[in-house]
């Protein structure tokens, strides 16, 4: 969990690669707390554990930023956003009834590389250790 939150707060997916910049429309709207996915931090504050027997499931909270944390994880293909509450659509400086959307990057959130595998059994091991020391 610390592991991936802190690759989280790098901008860095599970593989290592850097997530892609925010595009200058984004920026211009201001207000970033951080990088991308960082701009209130509801997201990371979302992503929790479960533990049951031998599983482990990792996912995020709540319908809202469940459905925004696939998007970014998998990335979207370019779709047309429309207005539905009010007249036109504002943002970055754009006010227009309909905007395409280029689409989302793919910025993975969630994985489970190599280095993970190695620490989560050098703790496992640690905690049996110590367990074991106790008993004997």
């Amino acid at each position: 969990m610390r592991v991936n939150r802190d690759r989280h707060d790098r901008g860095v997916a599970p593989d290592g690669s850097t997530w892609k910049e925010l595009s200058p429309l984004t920026l211009a709207q201001g207000s970033r707390k951080g990088g991308p996915l960082n701009k209130t931090g509801r997201m990371l504050q979302s992503f929790h554990y479960q533990v049951a027997n031998d599983t482990l499931a990792l996912g995020f909270d709540g319908a809202r930023d469940g459905k925004l944390a696939g998007f970014h994880h998998f990335g979207t293909d370019p779709y047309t956003i429309r207005t539905t509450h009010k007249a036109v659509l504002a943002f970055a400086g754009i006010v227009a009834r309909r905007v395409n959307h280029p689409g989302l990057p793919q910025r993975q959130l969630v994985g489970f590389p190599d280095s993970d595998q190695k620490l989560t059994a050098e703790v496992t091991a640690d905690h049996l250790t110590r367990v074991l020391n106790r008993v004997r």
